[in-house]
């Protein structure tokens, strides 16, 4: 479920400006607490968030199990984008 969390939440994004150690977990590019999302065309889905303000943690790729890429929305959330090979 995706929803307001309430008026004390803090971003990732906001919570790295202030925290320090939240700074060095956003570093890597790695995605290790994001949500997988399968959709039909990753290039034109990456092409898109690019435009909206997503930052590109990873341009999409093809592995065995699919073509992916990984994004940070604007709140500093992180996202993996797959498309299953067909």
């Amino acid at each position: 479920m995706l929803g307001w969390p309430g008026p004390e939440y803090r971003s990732p994004a906001h919570h790295a400006e202030e925290c320090e150690q939240a700074r060095k977990w956003l570093e890597p590019p790695h995605v290790v607490d994001g949500v997988l999302v399968y959709v039909d065309d990753v290039d034109a889905h990456c092409d898109r968030a690019r435009v909206v303000g997503a930052t590109i943690l990873s341009e999409p790729r093809d592995e065995l199990f699919g073509r992916i890429y990984k994004a940070a929305d604007l709140e500093g959330h992180r996202w993996m984008f797959i498309q299953v090979p067909g």
